[in-house]
């Protein structure tokens, strides 16, 4: 059997997949905090607030 690729190519594969798996958790991890955090500022203001556009702002932002 002829081998293609060696065992450090798919070491150095499942590491870059590790790599990328733990941006992607990172990332998701910060956009729920802010996301919780401006949801929590939104509700803590009082109705016909000024401010009531800056947390939608910010949130719209972020799912872009």
């Amino acid at each position: 059997m002829i081998k293609v690729y060696s065992d450090k190519d798919f070491n150095q594969a499942y590491k870059q997949r590790m790599n990328v798996l733990y941006v992607f958790i990172g990332a998701l991890i910060a956009y729920l905090g802010m996301s919780i955090a401006c949801l929590c500022y939104y509700i803590s203001l009082p109705y016909g607030d000024a401010l009531l556009w800056a947390p939608k702002l910010i949130v719209y932002i972020l799912t872009a």
